[in-house]
């Protein structure tokens, strides 16, 4: 990929500004197709000519189908207008349904290198979403300001889709690309990366039909094609999760600038993969999870001594005997302690999980941090998980007055989510669930508290 990778997870900063993530510079192109300029025609029914000769004396009167010439073809003139305002009517209607879907002509580019996406097993059948299908999503912003989402999920064909949105047309539609295919209800982790520091570059994880992880990149060439990892066919359980972040940092000399993958092994322990300029390096991290656990990752600012941190989201056994809690690892450079330094910088938090909301083990996680103060710690971190009943939990972190977590909270707007559902978020607070089995948008407002209904999500 022509990047420079270290080895080892050692030392990163992540600065969020509010709402932003990747800075990429664009012009004029999109992972959309274009969609095309559609107006209706002007049907010009009956050129009636002007010129008929006329003299003094009358002329003998015409007929055609027993009536008079001039009634004739004033009669078709009508009959043809009206047939073309009907096909005008149909046509009018056929482009409105259309656009529901269809990206706006005029949207801008989220990169600058690489024109439209092709699938790479085109077709022209249209399968709806599956049930079964869990959400990954991923968001940033252009140089100009401009912000783009892409969520991703699984349809009953077993492909793997892509839905894409950008703030100039304030629109989603269903991008058309095959990423895939996959095994039915596979997990799904996607991450993002670009200019001005590296190029632009999506990949997408999922599990295939041998129960191996595939990885699939796109990038300036155009195409949807096998990253590195799918030709080291790395096993994972059976209902794992996957969980993914981009690793890098232009001020983070020691970083991984990279990528970063976590899923749950044939015997239930979590392992994190670091890519490398030789390959994926492998380690197991010190956590014991429920068997098939959800999993979040969040990548969040500490104060100067701290490089940064990750905080890795799991479900872990609640000692109570009532379903389960949140528990998370922390990575930090340098270690907290010895016992860290001994696991690859990870600290367990078991001790301490989040007691306060009991999580199903049938649930979903998702994460996101944002925000950015003064003295460079991250304002709000939020981790939700969707309810055995309808709803979703928050539980919020504040970063005011020295940190801490607030009370688990289930937002009005979120209590329609169905049992269960499947959850994603990006790093612009906005997040994914299915209502009445279609995927419907939330949103963070600035003050962290106020969650608002975004709406439905084509796909």
């Amino acid at each position: 990929m022509g990047k420079h990778r270290c080895s080892d997870l050692e030392g990163l900063q992540v600065v969020h500004e509010p709402h932003s993530t990747l800075e990429v510079n664009v012009h004029d192109q999109d992972t959309r197709k274009e969609a095309v300029n559609q107006t209706q025609e002007t049907f010009d029914a009956l050129h009636y000519p002007e010129n008929f000769a006329t003299t003094s004396s009358p002329s003998p009167t015409r007929l055609l189908f027993g009536v008079r010439r001039k009634v004739f073809f004033i009669s078709i003139a009508v009959t043809l207008i009206v047939v073309a305002a009907v096909a005008g009517g149909v046509a009018g209607a056929l482009t409105k349904k259309s656009n529901a879907t269809t990206p706006p002509t005029s949207s801008p580019s989220p990169y600058a290198t690489a024109p439209s996406a092709t699938a790479p097993s085109p077709s022209s059948t249209t399968y709806p979403m599956s049930p079964n299908s869990k959400l990954a999503a991923i968001a940033w912003n252009d140089t100009n300001g401009v912000t783009f989402q892409r969520l991703y999920y699984q349809n009953t064909n077993n492909a793997i889709s892509e839905s894409a949105w950008n703030s100039s047309g304030q629109a989603w539609y269903v991008n058309g690309n095959v990423i895939t295919n996959a095994k039915n209800g596979t997990a799904i982790a996607a991450t993002v990366t670009g200019p001005p520091d590296w190029p632009f570059q999506i990949t997408v994880y999922i599990m295939n039909e041998a129960g191996t992880i595939t990885e699939r990149n796109f990038n300036s060439d155009n195409t949807w094609s096998d990253g590195p990892l799918t030709s080291e066919n790395i096993r994972a359980s059976q209902n794992s999760s996957l969980t993914a972040v981009y690793h890098r940092h232009t001020d983070c000399p020691l970083c991984p600038n990279t990528q970063l993958l976590i899923y749950q092994n044939e015997t239930m322990e979590w392992n994190l993969g670091n890519e490398t300029a030789s390959g994926w390096v492998w380690r197991k991290l010190p956590a014991n999870p429920i068997a098939g656990s959800p999993s979040a990752l969040s990548l969040y600012s500490q104060p100067s001594n701290f490089t940064a941190q990750l905080r890795f989201w799991y479900l872990f056994p609640n000692p109570s005997g009532n379903d389960n809690v949140v528990c998370g690892l922390d990575w930090t450079v340098p270690a907290e302690d010895a016992e860290a330094a001994a696991n690859g910088n990870w600290a367990n938090r078991e001790s301490n999980c989040l007691s306060k909301a009991v999580v199903p083990s049938t649930a979903s996680i998702a994460s996101f941090t944002y925000g950015t103060a003064k003295n460079g710690l991250n304002i709000f971190m939020d981790i939700l998980n969707s309810n055995s009943n309808k709803g979703v939990t928050n539980q919020p972190w504040l970063g005011s007055n020295g940190g801490f977590w607030a009370d688990a909270q289930t937002p009005f707007v979120m209590s329609s989510v169905d049992a269960n559902s499947p959850l994603a978020a990006n790093a612009e607070a906005h997040v994914f669930g299915f209502v009445d089995g279609k995927v419907n948008e939330f949103v963070l407002a600035i003050d962290g508290v106020t969650w608002n209904l975004v709406g439905g999500v084509a796909t």
